[in-house]
This record gives structure tokens, sequence and C-alpha cells, in this order.
């Protein structure tokens, strides 16, 4: 967290848009943002999980996040929260739920803290994702760096075809045929 100068996280995985299920959070305030947009419908997550798009509020106090989020903006300043950064996490179409992060103090990322945040919400997404093919009981790829799996970089475009072509021809949801996918091309 010192990387990108933020007192707390929190880790939500989500099939598709859906508000997700809390993962992880490293304080009692993360846990509270993640907890108060369930409950108020309304937050920097649920809008990057709509989007798939960072969602970056440097400023809860500003009239314009209050515009935009009205029940929460005072909800999260009053939880200790002054600042909201939230990635979704996904590879190309798949989502697999968002990082939350949030500092104590209002201010925007850094271009070196956005930099470093988009790698930890990259890093996360694969973790999510081989988290569910380990629970799934899916046969686990040899990794290369990064926990990537191997030759990933290699065979991206093989992969995306077969992923189009798998979802189209047997139906199956995108993050289903992108593992699929991966496993064939990889071989």
């Amino acid at each position: 967290m010192a990387a990108v100068g933020v007192t707390g996280a929190w880790l939500s995985a989500a099939d598709g848009a859906d508000a997700g299920h809390l993962m992880r959070v490293t304080d009692a305030v993360s846990e509270q943002l993640a907890e108060l947009q369930l409950t108020l419908g309304e937050g920097p997550s649920l809008d990057a999980s709509a989007s798939g798009g960072p969602v970056l509020a440097s400023d809860l106090g500003a009239a314009e996040t209050a515009g935009r989020w009205p029940a929460f903006a005072p909800a999260a300043l009053q939880a200790g929260a002054a600042a909201i950064f939230v990635f979704p996490l996904r590879i190309g179409a798949i989502r697999a739920g968002v990082m939350g992060l949030y500092r104590a103090g209002a201010g925007p990322l850094s271009g070196f803290q956005l930099g470093d945040a988009l790698i930890f919400a990259d890093t996360a997404t694969l973790l999510l994702l081989d988290a569910q093919d380990q629970a799934t009981g899916s046969p686990a790829a040899a990794t290369g760096p990064g926990g990537q799996p191997a030759g990933l970089a290699l065979h991206r475009a093989e992969i995306d075809q077969a992923t189009g072509m798998l979802t189209e021809q047997l139906g199956t949801g995108i993050a289903d045929a992108f593992r699929a996918a991966a496993r064939l091309c990889l071989r």
C-alpha cells in the first residue's frame, strides 16, 4: 500500500457487473467502505463494475462527489475515508471483481501511484481467476513470470480468438471460455 500511497484496501470478487463478494480487507475502514456500497446501492465499486473502468475520487468532500453518491460520500467521510480509488479486475471482457483503495486524506494519485495501482489490479485479477480455477477443480497450467500461465503473452491473439469462438459456439460464459482457450492454446 505504501507504493500507492493509500491507507487501506479491499478486494471484491464478482461475476459480471454485480456487486460481488467481499474477499479481503486491510482494515475495519476498508470493510466498512465495501459494506456501505452494498447497503446503500451506490459508490465507486458499483460504478467501476458497471463501467469497466477505474473510478478515481480524490476528494469525497467535493460537491461533485457528493452529487454523484449522495448517500455514500458522507458515510465514507464519516467512516474515515477522504479519497477512494477503485479499479475493475478484468482481462478483456472477463470481469473478476474490483480492487478498492482509500486514503484518510484527500488528494489524487500521482502518475507513478496510478501505474502501481493498475499493476496491483492486474495481479489481483490473475489471482482471482486462478483461485476460481482451483475452486472448480480445473487443472492448473504451468506458470510464468508474475504467476501468468506460461506462454500467455505469446499466444494472446489465439487465446482471444478461441475465447470468442467458444463463447459463441458453445454458449458458455466468457470467463469459462477464456480459461478453456488458454488451456488449449498453451498446450
